[in-house]
């Protein structure tokens, strides 16, 4: 049965192999390449490319997740502008290393909007991180999806 989570505190998000909320990432952006939205990660230009952007959804609102745990929109605001405000740490599977990638942006989703046949809902916090050049290549080789 599904639990709402309220008042989380989130310190760190991670890249995985597989995200809980079932998503992967929508958007990769490297220096020499335009913009490619898609549901699948693929590699969209060379290794060395400096840009190693990786856009994805956190969390989307009234969504069960793969631990049957759901927020509401208003939860999930509140959480990532905390996040936002006294965190910013991105780790990898959870492991609480952070340093492995870098925020650069983050916002709630304003309204329902599509990208590349992906929608994205009203509510749903999006981050776009700057991955180190390890998890790059994790990313590019298909190991690291969201």
């Amino acid at each position: 049965m599904p639990r709402e989570l309220k008042n989380a505190k989130i310190t760190h998000v991670s890249y995985v192999d597989r995200a809980a909320n079932k998503k992967k990432f929508f958007l990769m952006k490297a220096k020499k390449s335009q913009p490619v939205f898609q549901k699948e990660v693929s590699v969209l230009t060379k290794a060395e490319d400096a840009h190693r952007l990786v856009y994805g959804v956190v969390y989307e609102p009234n969504t069960p997740d793969a631990h049957q745990d759901f927020m509401s929109a208003k939860e999930i605001e509140r959480a990532a502008h905390g996040f936002m405000k006294d965190a910013r740490h991105i780790d990898k599977q959870h492991d609480f290393q952070h340093g492995v990638g870098e925020v650069v942006e983050s916002y709630i989703a304003p309204a329902d909007f599509e990208v590349g046949g992906e929608l994205i809902r009203k509510g749903s916090w999006v981050l776009v991180t700057k991955a180190s050049q390890e998890i790059w290549d994790q990313i590019q080789k298909g190991h690291i999806t969201g």
